[in-house]
């Protein structure tokens, strides 16, 4: 019974766990290309973001709005990163070639 309410925040943390993963893999990349400045802007900017969320969502919805904050705050770092990452290596490739 103690557990029945943190239940249904184990797939939200779960996906937040996969982005954070997801976005160091490509910090690798940011990092290989010596434009590290971006990971720090990126992270910055997400933590904000989450910090207002949870100013928002905590009275609303408790921890069920914590974790929403933290997958979209999650979310939007990583694609961030991503699509960073992919212009960087495409530049890369095109100069290469």
């Amino acid at each position: 019974k103690a557990y029945r309410e943190v239940i249904f925040l184990l797939p939200l943390l779960f996906i937040s766990s996969i982005l954070q993963l997801s976005a160091h893999l490509y910090n690798n990349f940011m990092t290989y290309f010596e434009i590290t400045y971006v990971i720090v802007l990126v992270n910055i900017i997400s933590n904000i973001i989450n910090v207002v969320l949870n100013i928002l969502l905590i009275p609303r919805f408790s921890i069920y709005g914590a974790a929403f904050a933290t997958v979209v705050a999650t979310s939007i770092a990583f694609l961030a990163i991503l699509f960073s990452s992919l212009s960087r290596v495409e530049l890369a490739v095109r100069v290469a070639v």
